[in-house]
Order: C-alpha cells, then sequence, then structure tokens
C-alpha cells in the first residue's frame, strides 16, 4: 500500500505546482474583486459622460437609446447666426426728400474694375449685380468695391452683347446688404425728374447727377431712355433713378460732343435677362407708344472731340483740387501777414499772385517765407492751366465748352487767354 512519503518525487512537484497556481488564480481574483469596488462609481461616471457627449452629437452608444433624428454638432449650444435678407431701398416709394432717396440707394452701388476698364454696377439681388457688358467684355471675374470702401471680386455669370447687359456674382460674404427694385419703362413719361449714380472716369464714387427724362428711343429690340442727366465714362452699369428711388435704366453711353444727351438700356431689359438668361432681348411690352427714333451713331470725329474734352475736364478737376489746397493756405496766410491782391479778377482771389500783385502789409519775419511757399503752389497750378489750355486747342476743344469748364471747377481768370 502506497504513503505519500511512499510517492515518486515526479508526483509530488506536479502537487506543489498545482497548488500554487490555484493560490496565484484566487489571489488575483481577489485584487481584480477589491479592485472593481473601489472604482466602479468612477467608471460609471465615465460611462455616462460617454453617453452625454455621443448624445449631443446625434450618435448612438451601445446600450443607450437611439436618436429620433441626428442633430448638427454644436457642443458648446450656442444660437446659429441668421443670415439677415438684404435691405430694398426704397421699397415703399420715396415719400421724402431727393437727399433721403439717394442716400438709401447709394449703398447698393458698387465700382467695377478690369484690367482695361472701369465702371460701375448695382445689386438688384443679394447675390446679383447688374452692369454693362462693355465694362466687363474678356473678363472672367472682376474688382469691386463697395459704397463703403469695402473691396473684394465677383465672377462674370452672364453677358448679353445685344443689349449691353452682363450679371455679376459676388462671392460667399461678399453679398449686398441693400439692393435696388426694378421699375418698368410704362411708368417712364418724358419730363419726369430722374438721378444717375456711378463713379465717373472710375475715380469719383458715387458721384450723384440729376436731370429729366428728355424721350424714349428705340434701338432695334433695345429700348433706351434718353436723359440730360451727366453721363460720363465710368457711369456706365449704373442705375438711372426715378423719384421714387426705383431703377428704370442702366446708364449705358452719351452720344458725342452733346453735354446733355446721355442713354440708359431700359430696367424692362434687366428683369428678362434674370429670368431668361439665355432668352433673346424682347421690346417691353408696356412700351409708350410714342417712340422716337434710334439716334444716329456718332462719327469718328465725334468720338475723337468727346475723348479729348473728357481729358481737358480731368485735368481741370485734378487742378481743382490742388486750387481747393491753396485757398487754405490763401486765408491762414492772410490772417497772419495782413496780406490781399490788387487787381486782377478771378475765381479765386490768389489768382494772379504770380505776377507779384500781392500787398504783404505785416511786418513779420515768417511772411518771407510764407509768400515763397504760396508762390511756389501758385506756379504749379499756373503752369498746370497753361499746359491744360495748350491741349484743348491742340484738341480743336470749342472756346465756349473751355470756359465752360472753368467755371464749372471755379477756375476762371481773365489772364488765362491773354
Amino acid at each position: 500500500m502506497w504513503t505519500v512519503e511512499d510517492d515518486p518525487p515526479d508526483a509530488m512537484d506536479r502537487v506543489r505546482s498545482i497548488g500554487s497556481a490555484l493560490f496565484v488564480a484566487s489571489l488575483a481574483v481577489t485584487v481584480i474583486y477589491l479592485w472593481y469596488g473601489s472604482h466602479r462609481q468612477t467608471i460609471a461616471q465615465i460611462e455616462a459622460e460617454r453617453a452625454r457627449r455621443a448624445a449631443a452629437q446625434g450618435l448612438s452608444v451601445p446600450g443607450a437609446t437611439p436618436l429620433a433624428a441626428p442633430r448638427p454638432s454644436n457642443p458648446a449650444n450656442e444660437p446659429l447666426p441668421e443670415t439677415k435678407p438684404p435691405v430694398v431701398a426704397n421699397a415703399n416709394g420715396s415719400s421724402g426728400s431727393l437727399e433721403d432717396m439717394v442716400a438709401a440707394a447709394t449703398p447698393a452701388v458698387v465700382v467695377i474694375e478690369t484690367d482695361s476698364s472701369r465702371g460701375s454696377g448695382f445689386f438688384v439681388r443679394a447675390n446679383t449685380i447688374v452692369t454693362n457688358a462693355h465694362v466687363v467684355r474678356g473678363a472672367t471675374t472682376v474688382k469691386l468695391r463697395l459704397a463703403n470702401g469695402r473691396g473684394g471680386t465677383a465672377s462674370v455669370t452672364n453677358i448679353a452683347d445685344g443689349i449691353d447687359l452682363a450679371l455679376l456674382q459676388p462671392p460667399p460674404g461678399f453679398e449686398g446688404s441693400t439692393i435696388l427694385e426694378l421699375s418698368s419703362v410704362g411708368h417712364v413719361r418724358p419730363g419726369q425728374e430722374v438721378v444717375a449714380i456711378g463713379s465717373p472716369l472710375g475715380v469719383f464714387q458715387n458721384t450723384v447727377t440729376r436731370g429729366i427724362v428728355s424721350a424714349m428711343r428705340q434701338d432695334s429690340r433695345v429700348m433706351l431712355i434718353q436723359t440730360d442727366a451727366a453721363i460720363n465714362p465710368g457711369n456706365s452699369g449704373g442705375p438711372l433713378l426715378d423719384r421714387s428711388g426705383h431703377v428704370i435704366g442702366v446708364n449705358t453711353m452719351k452720344v458725342g460732343t452733346a453735354a446733355s444727351i446721355g442713354f440708359a438700356i431700359a430696367a424692362d431689359h434687366v428683369r428678362n435677362l434674370l429670368d431668361s438668361p439665355s432668352a433673346p432681348p424682347i421690346l417691353p411690352a408696356q412700351a409708350p407708344s410714342a417712340v422716337l427714333e434710334s439716334p444716329p451713331a456718332p462719327s469718328r470725329d465725334d468720338v475723337a472731340h468727346a475723348q479729348a474734352l473728357e481729358a481737358f475736364e480731368l485735368q481741370l478737376k485734378r487742378i481743382s483740387l490742388r486750387a481747393d489746397q491753396i485757398d487754405e493756405y490763401w486765408d491762414r496766410f492772410k490772417r497772419a501777414c495782413n496780406a490781399s491782391m490788387i487787381g486782377g479778377r478771378g475765381d479765386r482771389e490768389w489768382f494772379g499772385v504770380w505776377q507779384r500783385q500781392l500787398n504783404v502789409q505785416a511786418n513779420v519775419a515768417d511772411c518771407s517765407v510764407w509768400t515763397s511757399d504760396l508762390m511756389q503752389l501758385t506756379t504749379s497750378v499756373r503752369n498746370a492751366m497753361i499746359a491744360a489750355g495748350d491741349s484743348a486747342r491742340t484738341s480743336s476743344i470749342y472756346p465756349g465748352q473751355v470756359r465752360q469748364l472753368r467755371h464749372k471747377y471755379r477756375l476762371d481768370w481773365d489772364g488765362w487767354d491773354k
């Protein structure tokens, strides 16, 4: 009979190994049980936080109730920004002053610039700008400058050469905050007051000119509004507004050397282009019956003369800005040095000072320095006026037109033509 002491040595080793393994396993189970018991509250909190985050993101987690519909991610629970619709300028018709009507419409007007031209345009929808086809021809994108001075770009989305209209689309975030409402030629009558807004020469942004409707003219399939409101290069593409602030036309051109003959494309064509971009132009259904014949096309000499006249006017505008600064200097100089001019007649009191007709009565040392500075400033204006006059004569600009523009910019002086 076998006893424990009589077991072979290898059997005893196996018994001891099995006993050790059982002891280690029971010890591990005990440790895990004690650890989980002390941490099960923390684990429950972590699981609850995971479930809350998943629910906030519209997701499901194992063991969680699926959401009825996913919600957009907004962990901070912040209210989403609301997109404000654009303001329709003078939507109810202008019942106030002309100034109020213009102030309401101006924010919708923009300056448009390409590599080869400058013009104007205006918002008719938050994401749509109207201008002339000839302003953006050859370009796929253009530069914009809003009424508040903010700059950006826009894409050319449609060009209708037959009616000289084009549509532009600004990028997201650059939509118009103010739009203009389109009227119809059916509401237009010769003699009614109109206002043109644009950027003459592409420089003088938001320039406002005033006039009347002179006539309605039909050019092939296009209805034109003739007006005596000043329209110059750079005004092209800007709005022609009625007294209520509604668009009756898109300013497009000026004829020859005539000072008071400009044209705008009827707003009906803009509406048709917006509704049917690919459709051919059609005459407005409510066009007046008393439509005159199309104006004759200007000759090559007329075009050259008009361009020379515009260049001369631009010269005078620049000189006038310089003269305005000298006006301020002259006022300070007169008070400090008790100075005055002797003889001479002109729009500016200091005209002719280069002929040394200056009378300085104050005995102040600085007056000699101020006098020297004044002579330099005024001589530059004198030289610029002489150069502009020579250019006008070379370009065969009529003396009456020269005098008219000098008077317009307060640059008349009886010594210019001597």
